[in-house]
């Protein structure tokens, strides 16, 4: 005969067949939560676990995980982790990597929280020694909800348990949760990937591609922001034989708005130097499409001239305009819209660099 499982809450009784398995703590796993207007909250096991899998790893992800990992360790009390940056950066990419290791390591399960409903920090908080991932979490919850989540965040519940949540527009993220290490000790910020780490991947990912393309895609790098997804779409067309001049212009990576903005610095023969941050367009290259630029100097003064953005050549982690693609050179003794002055020193180099997102740490 069938033994049942009688389940009591209150007054009220269920009775459930020999499927029904009771646990003292939630099995090591891959969970999302899901709520119902009728039964509230519950927790849904995934097929596939959360793993990284055989992809590489680029950038100090090994060191950031090893760093985590040893302050849970050590740690009497939860742990946040906040990961931010553009998309295609990395961030889930590393949401995948802790979930690995704490899955393995710890023997902990994950839970995947992607959607808003009252009491979720509650019921979160009824969960044992788990690892809680909110991804894209400004999208998710608008700051309302996230003021739900300062509590549960404050790592004083009596179970230990580590929170990460990642967010691509960090302005969107309460003013609480930025800056309270005792609510998430580390905030992670990615960037996109500068050119040696664009020519690795590339070489790495498209080992058939010819060094003159890998390197002209380096170039547009320096030009343009790139992501993973980005170098992913690149080069897989640079694997099949596809030439980068020519398949640039028809994979889904275009120019929207403004042009980048770029860190310009313009040297004097006499040692002055004059910088700004602008945007600037690379990918001109006839006289209607010259570029304007303006710089200042230490003491106010600027330099200002126009140039041809497709002239400039890449050299490192910089780009230089010749100067000879340099026309209209004037000098201002103050203000922007003051007065020419006379008998100043030459240019002799000018050197952008891409401004590739806001770095907010010391």
């Amino acid at each position: 005969m069938t033994k049942n499982s009688i389940i009591s809450q209150g007054t009220s009784f269920r009775i459930y067949d020999s499927s029904v398995e009771t646990h003292d703590l939630l099995p090591n796993g891959t969970y999302k939560v899901v709520f119902s207007m009728f039964s509230g909250f519950s927790l849904t096991k995934l097929d596939e676990p959360m793993t990284a899998g055989e992809e590489k790893i680029y950038g100090n992800h090994e060191a950031r995980l090893g760093r985590i990992a040893n302050a849970y360790e050590n740690m009497d009390r939860s742990l946040g982790v906040l990961m931010s940056g553009d998309k295609g950066m990395g961030k889930s990419l590393m949401i995948r990597l802790l979930a690995e290791k704490f899955s393995e390591n710890n023997k902990l399960p994950v839970v995947i929280v992607d959607e808003s409903n009252d009491g979720l920090a509650d019921f979160i908080d009824t969960l044992g020694e788990c690892v809680v991932v909110f991804d894209e979490f400004e999208k998710k919850f608008d700051r309302d909800d996230q003021n739900k989540f300062l509590s549960l965040f404050d790592g004083l519940s009596t179970t230990q348990r580590l929170y990460v949540v990642t967010v691509n527009e960090l302005h969107k993220l309460n003013d609480y949760l930025v800056n309270r290490p005792g609510r998430f000790h580390y905030h992670l910020r990615f960037d996109y990937p500068d050119a040696d780490e664009v020519r690795e991947y590339l070489n790495d990912q498209a080992p058939a591609a010819s060094v003159e393309d890998v390197e002209a895609a380096v170039t547009f790098s320096q030009k343009i922001k790139l992501n993973f997804d980005h170098l992913r779409a690149i080069a897989f067309e640079l694997e099949l034989g596809g030439k980068f001049a020519e398949v640039i212009g028809d994979l889904n990576i275009k120019r929207l708005g403004d042009g980048p903005e770029y860190d310009l610095t313009v040297m004097l023969e006499d040692g002055t130097k004059y910088t700004e941050r602008d945007n600037f367009d690379l990918f001109g290259g006839v006289a209607a499409d010259l570029q304007e630029a303006a710089a200042r100097n230490r003491n106010g003064e600027y330099v200002k001239f126009r140039f041809d953005g497709s002239m400039v050549a890449s050299v490192g982690t910089q780009l230089i305009l010749p100067i000879g693609a340099i026309e209209d050179v004037s000098y201002l003794s103050g203000s922007y819209d003051s007065q020419e002055s006379e008998g100043k020193s030459p240019i002799v180099s000018v050197e952008l660099v891409l401004v590739r997102q806001n770095n907010y740490a010391y």
